[in-house]
Parts: structure tokens; C-alpha cells; sequence
């Protein structure tokens, strides 16, 4: 490293302890975003697999006339309810319907709808604006008297009340036996939002590509018997300040200590969503605590779940205040068709290529895949079985430092290019000051790496 790129590296190191979240932060907190609230009665967070549902249009921009192809992919098997919720605020039922009656959808297998065989079309007409595409997949079907009407078969749209509806299917999957501890996880939905427009105005409704980051850093935790560590809040920083100077991110949010708690973070990833469009590139980093559990929801290979630890995190109550892998994988897969990078600087972070498999979010991220979500990938601090660490000089974490060091050296950098980097400066580092510890950063997967960092 030359001394110009040195001092510039040090002047960032110098200068992040005077720095606050409120010099980071760009952009107004989210007010009026259409479908957020009807999102958030939707989702079933704790549903224990996933489901895709994507249209024919990146943008998810339709003009008046146009012709919309639904897919759908279910990681299980079960049964298929998709819904449109229109500008109007109206619902429909598009599947099942008068043409294709049996809903039943197999596991890993896409769907299309409509189909070149099926009666009908879906054809984008007024009320144009926002509105909202919803997959619905139970392990069983659901009696329509429960979701509100008398049929979804007699017509080629039904209307339904969506918030009805989706409590119907809640109510109708709901376990209650003992050994599941009555946790409604045998259905799961994804949904995107589209935008219709009249004739003519589509390419005015096309965004430019954006760059946004969050970064999220915990030092001290409210838990006495977690240990506070030194030094994530400032990894957290710099990496905020070495994106934006380096990276030209166009928005950043930053969440330190007391700022990151669980609900803060879920929230945070929600306005991530939209506040972005399709295309847009999403940078989230992670400093801190990580651990792993007893599996909570029977989807790990390896019967355990890992989680990050945030603030407010308590280790009686880790399925309630933990961010498990399960969750986390979830909130990346809102972001659906935007290209995600994220960078775990935590204990226990990643998998190890060979040995003991896949853990934490790279299995989540290979589930992810198995579904259809593309340009997703991660950088992770150390193997599933190695403590990370912080620097002895106390500047920052191993892996942050190295990676903010390779930024300010390069002209341009690229996800992969950095991992190459630090997958041999973290284990150099480690031998010399840390003797007899290992940790080795990983990577997973590496399509998708190509993303700039720089």
C-alpha cells in the first residue's frame, strides 16, 4: 500500500470516534409507503420452508395492455392460493380458478400462470398504480369457508378480503400439537410488488440502479451475561464511511449499540425494501455477537440454528429475541430481485467449504436459490466453528480492517477480489497474534461475487 492510500486509511480509522449514526445516515425514515402495513399482516415469519413468486417484467413495471406471466416455486409441496391486490385496494384470487381448479403444487418444481393451455390472460388495465402479487402455499388445502367465500372455482377471478383470507389460512394450518409447540409454521408466503401504469408512461416509472448500505455494529449488549466486545460499533462506522467514500453508496443506514435492537433491525430491513427497486444493489454488514442453538424449527441438516445477537437479545428467550438464520434468510429473500451482498464480521459466521457442510446463511442462501432468487451473496468473517476476532491494537475487527484496507488501496473491487484478499491477510494475522486460533473467512457462494465493492 502506497503512503497516500496509507494516510487516507488512517485518516478514516482517526476520524470514525467523532462520527455519529445521524453524519451517516442518509435519507428520510419511511412515511406512506403503499402496502407496507397490508405486508406486514401477510407474512408468517415463522414458516419452516420457502416460496418464490416472480413475474416476467425486472422492473415489475406494466403498462396498460400488457400481458403479466406469473411463476411460482414452493420448496415443499402443497397447495397454491395467489392473490392480486389491485391499486383500488381490491383483492382477486387468481389461483385456483374456473380454468385450473386443483391447486396442488409440487416441491422445486415452477409453475406458470397463466399457462398457454389455460382459459385466460392477465392483462394489465386500470386503476393503475402500486399493487401487490401474493403466493400463498399450505402443506394442506384450506376449506374456502374459512378464507371468506363460497368457491374460488366458479369464476375466473374471485374477489376475497385479503386480511380474511390470509387469517383463514392461518387458522386452518395452525399446529397444535404438543410437539410443535403450536407454532403455525405448515404455510408460507412471498409476495412482490408491481407497478401498472397507463400506456405510454412506462419509461418514465424506471428508476435508475441505486446503491444503498445498512450497517449495523454492537458492542454492548443490554443481557449482562452476554460479554460486551469493543470494537463492532466502530467497524460499523467505518465500513459505513469507507462505502459511501469508496463504494458511492446513494443511501446508508447505520444502527450502533443501543440503536440495534431486534425490532429496530427487522425494520430497518423492511424500509430496505422500499426505499429499493428491482436491480437496485443492497450492501448489508454485521458486527458483532453470533452463536448457534438447537434447531427451533426442524429445517437444519445439522440440527442447529445459528443467530446474530443484537442489542436487546436474551439467551433464555433466543427464538423471540435472537436474529436466527431462519429470520434472516427470510429478510433477505424480501429483497427479492435486487443484488445483495452481505458481510457477517461475527463468531460462527459462515460454513466451512468441506468437512461439517453448509451452516448459517449460506444453507439458508442455498434454499433461497433452490426457489429461484438470484444475486445473492456473502462474505463471512470466519468458519462455522471459529471466534472471530478483534484487533489487539483495538482499531477494528481483523477481517473489517483488512477488507476497509483493501478498499482504500484499490481503484476497483469487487466482492470476490476482497475475499481473495482477506482469506489470506485474516489467517497471516491470526498466526501472528492470536497463536493456536484459526479463522478463516468464507465466501458462498462465488456466482453472484462479481458485485463492486468499489
Amino acid at each position: 500500500m502506497n503512503k497516500s492510500t496509507a494516510s487516507l486509511l488512517t485518516v478514516i480509522l482517526l476520524s470514525m470516534a467523532s462520527w455519529t449514526s445521524a453524519d451517516v445516515i442518509e435519507g428520510k425514515s419511511l412515511k406512506g409507503a403503499r402496502g407496507f402495513d397490508v405486508e406486514a399482516d401477510l407474512r408468517n415469519d415463522r414458516a419452516t420452508f420457502s416460496v418464490r413468486v416472480a413475474v416476467d417484467r425486472e422492473d415489475r413495471i406494466y403498462e396498460k395492455g400488457d400481458l403479466m406471466h406469473v411463476t411460482v416455486r414452493s420448496e415443499k409441496g402443497g397447495y397454491l392460493y395467489l392473490l392480486y391486490r389491485q391499486a383500488d385496494g381490491s383483492t382477486k384470487c387468481l389461483f385456483p380458478n374456473l380454468y385450473e381448479s386443483d391447486n396442488k403444487i409440487r416441491g422445486r418444481r415452477e409453475i406458470t400462470i397463466p399457462t398457454a393451455k389455460q382459459g385466460f390472460r392477465l392483462r394489465c388495465s386500470a386503476p393503475f398504480g402500486e399493487e401487490l402479487l401474493v403466493a400463498i402455499v399450505t402443506e394442506r388445502p384450506v376449506a374456502v369457508e374459512r378464507l371468506g367465500v363460497k368457491s374460488l372455482t366458479k369464476s375466473v377471478l374471485t374477489d376475497v378480503d385479503i386480511k380474511t383470507f390470509v387469517r383463514g389460512i392461518r387458522k386452518g394450518m395452525e399446529v397444535v400439537s404438543a410437539a410443535s409447540g403450536g407454532k403455525p409454521g405448515k404455510w408460507a408466503e412471498h409476495m412482490v410488488q408491481i407497478k401498472t401504469v397507463a400506456k405510454g408512461k412506462r419509461s418514465r416509472s424506471v428508476h435508475p440502479k441505486r446503491r444503498i448500505g445498512l450497517f449495523i455494529g454492537i458492542s454492548k449488549y443490554r443481557d449482562s451475561r452476554i460479554r460486551d466486545l469493543h470494537l463492532c460499533h466502530k467497524d460499523a462506522i467505518v465500513m459505513a464511511m469507507a462505502m459511501k467514500k469508496y463504494g458511492k453508496l446513494d443511501g446508508i443506514g447505520l444502527l450502533i449499540d443501543e440503536k440495534a435492537t431486534r425490532q429496530n433491525i427487522e425494520k430497518a430491513f423492511r424500509e430496505l425494501k422500499h426505499k429499493s427497486n428491482p436491480g437496485d444493489e443492497i450492501f448489508i454488514y454485521w458486527s458483532g455477537h453470533g452463536g448457534t442453538c438447537a434447531d427451533t424449527g426442524g429445517d437444519e441438516a445439522d440440527g442447529r440454528d445459528e443467530f446474530l445477537v443484537p442489542h436487546d437479545g436474551k439467551l433464555e428467550k433466543i427464538e423471540e429475541t435472537m436474529i436466527l438464520d431462519d429470520a434472516l434468510g427470510r429478510w433477505i429473500q424480501e429483497l427479492d430481485g435486487r443484488k445483495v451482498v452481505v458481510i457477517l464480521d461475527a463468531c460462527h459466521s459462515g460454513g466451512q467449504a468441506e468437512g461439517k457442510g453448509l451452516d448459517f446463511l449460506d444453507s439458508e442462501l442455498g434454499r433461497i436459490k433452490d426457489i429461484g432468487q438470484k444475486d445473492a451473496a456473502m462474505l463471512f468473517s470466519s468458519a462455522s466453528d471459529e471466534i472471530s476476532a478483534e484487533r489487539r491494537d483495538g482499531r477494528l475487527s481483523v477481517m473489517t480492517y483488512f477488507l476497509v484496507k483493501k478498499m482504500a488501496a484499490s481503484e476497483s473491487l469487487t466482492l470476490e477480489q476482497a475475499y481473495d484478499y482477506v482469506k489470506v491477510e485474516v489467517p497471516k494475522y491470526m498466526k501472528e497474534h492470536f497463536p493456536g486460533r484459526t479463522q478463516t473467512p468464507q465466501l458462498c457462494p462465488q456466482d453472484g461475487a462479481d458485485v463492486k465493492l468499489r
